[in-house]
């Protein structure tokens, strides 16, 4: 506050990001509170929750340091980091998720930042609120297995429950954000790559950024989903046959004619919708809990990355 303000487009969209960051943090984490798993945490995830201080700590002291608002929010951005990585492709308990949750909603309140719900209004079909009122007679009537038989069918038109406070409406994965489950899908697959980089040797950190890079960058995503959606030809000349359903190409499709903000940093337009593409359809898996196909769909990005 005692300088001007550098105040311009780019520094307006920058925040734009940065704030829909933050949101797409605790989205998460609410998701995780109602759907993660139960018990204690995991000593990765309480070594990791651990370190929380660390951030607070460098938040409280930059408020101290007159105000500093800049390097308080850049603790805050470390915070959301440390929570995605920790959450990871493997989901967390219900305790961590809290744990997170406390400390985010901390250090942003003093902010004023993540104070509001952020939601999208979603339209339900008049088939599938038929399906919802079903069940929740089928509950009400203590019939669990047609209850349970009900989820399960929503589940794989990919709905799924918001819990009882939502009173059976359903938050439909399909019409969700297309950034936030790329943002989903980013986090999901580089630390699947990570991993297998791991467990081929490659330890050393430089090492280890380096051949992440090659998988988790535009390009290779971009043409990883291109080729599963049988764009291009074989080496033979002859056209390549789509290996996704129609339900995941009509997700790529929507991630892939999405309206950006923001601008690719290194790469072009369109190869950077593609890439998004991607990672939308990932998310959209991991969070549709499709354990099975999302570890197909990530093992077959790698092998056609590859050149297999």
């Amino acid at each position: 506050y005692r300088g001007p303000i550098d105040f311009n487009p780019d520094i307006l969209e920058q925040s734009q990001n940065g704030l829909r960051r933050m949101r797409n943090c605790k989205s998460s984490l609410k998701h995780l509170l109602q759907a993660g798993a139960e018990g204690e945490m995991t000593p990765e995830e309480a070594k990791a929750a651990e370190g929380f201080d660390t951030y607070r700590q460098k938040f409280i002291d930059a408020m101290d340091d007159d105000l500093n608002t800049a390097d308080a929010i850049s603790a805050v951005f470390e915070l959301v980091t440390a929570i995605n990585t920790a959450a990871g492709a493997k989901g967390a308990t219900k305790a961590f998720a809290k744990a997170a949750m406390d400390v985010l909603m901390e250090l942003a309140t003093v902010l004023g930042l993540l104070q509001q719900e952020v939601e999208e209004k979603v339209e339900i079909e008049p088939e599938i609120q038929a399906l919802i009122d079903e069940r929740q007679a089928a509950r009400k009537a203590k019939d669990f297995a047609r209850a349970d038989e009900i989820r399960d069918q929503l589940k794989a038109m990919g709905y799924t429950s918001g819990g009882a406070g939502n009173k059976g409406i359903m938050n439909n994965l399909k019409q969700l954000n297309t950034e936030a489950l790329a943002y989903m899908g980013d986090a999901v697959f580089e630390q699947y790559i990570r991993e297998m980089l791991l467990r081929k040797g490659i330890a050393k950190p430089s090492n280890l950024h380096r051949a992440a890079t090659e998988y988790v960058r535009a390009q290779a995503q971009a043409k990883a989903i291109k080729t599963l959606m049988g764009i291009g030809k074989k080496d033979g000349a002859q056209d390549l046959t789509p290996e996704l359903t129609e339900e995941e190409q009509h997700i790529v499709k929507r991630g892939r004619n999405h309206k950006f903000n923001s601008k690719a940093k290194n790469a072009d337009p369109v190869t950077y919708k593609w890439a998004t593409a991607f990672e939308a359809l990932v998310g959209y898996l991991y969070l549709s809990d499709r354990g099975e196909r999302l570890a197909w769909l990530m093992k077959r990005a790698v092998e056609i990355q590859n050149g297999e």
